[in-house]
């Protein structure tokens, strides 16, 4: 962590980190986790070195990928690092892919935008929808009972935005009513591909999906999604109106290393 962000403040930008608060949802790309929890050393150590290095940082209310995108949308920041790509769900426009890349050097990052996804793939915001749902993981197998070529021809029936207009426009007892129509139309698609859009039938994708998936889809991922709680949630105040740009603090970066990775004063 050290070696990486003392790389990156020698980099003509400044980064925000924002961390996963405790309501951060049970789902991560429409499966159940188990939330990641860092020690609470390790993590108070991270933003100690943080503040160090001139970085500032605050803990989201829920997900941390939802907090970025809001701060993107304000204006505040200019691309969200990360390595979920369900953050263009959340309506992140720019996004860098988190990680080192396989050539080692920063400048080799992968950056993508949301105008450029939609205009090579068509894909609108109710398509990435259906192709998240169809695309999750089994939470006993752990494998992916939908590939995603198969969920991006699914798009071709318009079932992606169906779902999010009823989901948007519809009340509670009706939308439940829409979902149990919509349920079995895709299976039925999935069975017969009625316009030949998916290339061959998928029998055993729809029995997975009457017999396995009942409450696909799961109106909890669909809130996830649609009302995601922010730090802006129910007229809370953003938790940063600016983004300070800061050198690194020398003497806390030599009293971190002193008490927290043991270096000599000599080293210093």
């Amino acid at each position: 962590i050290f070696h990486h962000l003392s790389s990156i403040s020698q980099m003509p930008l400044h980064l925000y980190f924002v961390f996963n608060g405790l309501d951060c949802p049970q789902l991560k790309r429409g499966k159940d986790i188990i939330c990641t929890c860092y020690p609470p050393l390790l993590m108070q150590c991270f933003q100690e070195l943080l503040m160090a290095f001139g970085f500032n940082w605050h803990m989201a209310l829920g997900e941390a990928e939802v907090e970025l995108t809001c701060l993107q949308s304000c204006a505040l920041i200019d691309v969200v690092v990360t390595p979920y790509n369900n953050v263009l769900l959340f309506g992140a426009t720019c996004i860098v892919h988190s990680g080192i890349p396989p050539s080692g050097k920063y400048e080799d990052m992968q950056l993508y935008s949301s105008d450029t996804l939609q205009n090579c793939t068509s894909l609108e915001w109710g398509d990435l929808l259906l192709v998240m749902l169809m695309n999750s993981v089994d939470s006993e197998t752990g494998c992916w009972w939908c590939s995603t070529d198969v969920a991006c021809r699914l798009v071709n029936y318009g079932f992606g935005k169906t779902l999010f207009e009823a989901t948007i426009m519809l009340q509670f007892v009706e939308f439940m009513e829409f979902v149990t129509r919509w349920h079995d139309d895709v299976c039925e698609v999935l069975r017969m591909d009625p316009q030949h859009l998916l290339g061959c039938r998928h029998h055993k994708l729809a029995h997975i999906i009457v017999e396995e998936c009942i409450e696909f889809p799961d109106p909890a991922v669909l809130a996830i999604y649609l009302l995601p709680l922010t730090s802006w949630s129910e007229g809370c105040h953003p938790p940063v109106a600016a983004m300070r740009s800061c050198q690194p603090d020398l003497a806390l970066l030599a009293e971190f290393c002193l008490w927290h990775l043991g270096w000599s004063p000599d080293t210093i």
